[in-house]
Order: C-alpha cells, then sequence, then structure tokens
C-alpha cells in the first residue's frame, strides 16, 4: 500500500511497506552513531522531522528506563502497610492483577498513537492531530500544561518517597533520631535538585545508570522473594 507522505505543501515521496523512497529534506547535524536505528530514521522521514538531539537510547537501556520509572515492587513494598490494611492479601494479589490488566489497555493504546506520530512531544502532539479542528489548538495547550502539571507533582511525589525511605532508614539504625517534618522537605529538595544537575550535566551518561539500575531492579526482586519465601 502507497501513501504520500506532504507537508506544508510539499512532496515529500511515498511509502510501500518499509521501503521508502524520500528526498533527503531532513539532513541532519548528528553524527550517524546518534542518529538511532535504521527504522529510526525512516520514522524520522516520513513525519518529515530533522533530528535535533542525539539518540543516545538503546533498546536494553530504554527497557531499564521503563522498569526503574514504574517501579513495580518497590511501590507495592512502600504501599504494602495500607495495602494489606484495607484489603489484606487477597486484595494486594486481585488488587495487582486488575491493575496490571488495566493497564495493558492504556499502553496498547499509547503504542497505537506512537506508532501513528512517533513524535517526542507525546500527548499533546496526538490531541492537536486526532481532536476536532475547532478544538485542536486549544485541547492540545491543556493537554501540554496538564502533563508539566503531573511531570513536576510526579518528581516532587517521587522526591517525598525516596526522602521518607531515607528517614526510615534512620530511624531503623539511630533509636535516638527524632524526625522532622522539614527535615524531610529539605531531603526532597536535595532529591529534586540532584536529579535535576544529573540530567542537565550527565545525560549521556544516563544509559549507562538506567542499565545499572535495571540490573539491580531485577535482581533486587529477585533477593526480595528468596527471603520472603525462606
Amino acid at each position: 500500500m502507497e501513501k504520500s507522505i506532504d507537508r506544508d505543501g510539499k512532496s515529500y515521496g511515498t511509502t510501500t511497506a518499509k521501503d521508502l523512497e524520500l528526498d533527503d529534506v531532513n539532513t541532519s547535524r548528528i553524527a550517524p552513531k546518534y542518529q538511532g536505528t535504521e527504522e529510526d530514521k525512516v520514522h524520522m522521514k516520513t513525519l518529515g522531522r530533522k533530528q535535533e538531539t542525539q539518540r543516545v537510547f538503546t533498546f536494553v537501556t530504554m527497557i531499564g528506563f521503563g522498569s526503574t520509572l514504574i517501579v513495580t515492587w518497590e511501590t507495592l513494598l512502600t504501599n504494602s502497610f495500607s495495602i494489606i490494611t484495607n484489603g489484606g492479601t487477597a486484595g494486594l494479589f486481585w488488587g495487582f492483577l486488575i491493575v496490571f490488566g488495566g493497564f495493558l489497555f492504556v499502553y496498547a493504546s499509547i503504542a497505537e498513537l506512537s506508532s501513528m506520530a512517533a513524535t517526542a512531544s507525546g500527548q499533546y502532539h496526538w490531541v492537536s492531530e486526532h481532536a476536532p479542528p475547532w478544538a485542536q489548538r486549544h485541547l492540545s495547550y491543556i493537554t501540554g500544561w496538564l502533563c508539566i502539571a503531573g511531570w513536576q507533582g510526579g518528581v516532587t511525589g517521587i522526591g517525598m518517597l525516596v526522602a521518607t525511605i531515607i528517614q526510615g532508614l534512620i530511624i531503623l539504625n539511630n533509636p535516638n533520631y527524632v524526625p522532622q517534618g522539614w527535615h524531610g522537605t529539605l531531603m526532597t529538595i536535595g532529591i529534586v535538585l540532584f536529579c535535576v544537575l544529573f540530567n542537565t550535566y550527565g545525560a549521556r551518561r544516563l544509559p549507562l545508570v538506567e542499565g545499572a539500575l535495571a540490573v539491580l531492579h531485577l535482581g533486587g526482586a529477585f533477593i526480595i522473594i528468596v527471603i520472603l519465601c525462606h
């Protein structure tokens, strides 16, 4: 099946399955080793976009990034007290399966949208493409700001969770420690600031870090299971 690729009134060629006959209208200044796979280059040409940033993540490191981002068993352990108190072990088991099944539909929807418009802009771009023409600009603007608010709230919440875990470890090892609310607040600020600085100045090292965290994520789950079953 052939599909013409038009952008801004200009024709860039046709696609036939995975074979593209396109003019190189998007010559990138990025070194070839940072331009991703051949399939990535095809997607960029299909979208009529010029690559502006370096692609340093591979498939394995992206898996590591995804697994450390959703932190399944880590979150389950930190919230286990409230889960078991409210639903017991049965609620923990069935709740996990229900949430797992529900998120499969969410990820399937996101994967479908990504296959149609494989851009890093994400949700606000998809809204601008698929919303009714009269509402595209407004809904896309609202969606973009909602995503930003969600990112900021998520980063702050995760920083606070890490701070409370650190406080818990201090209490466990130092009975004389008296936790104060401002202790957690200062640690949260420090954790978020460290993450911002690392992502700003150490972005090239992110794939290495994410790969190491993926090993710790999977290895830690195995160790926890062995300890609980012993």
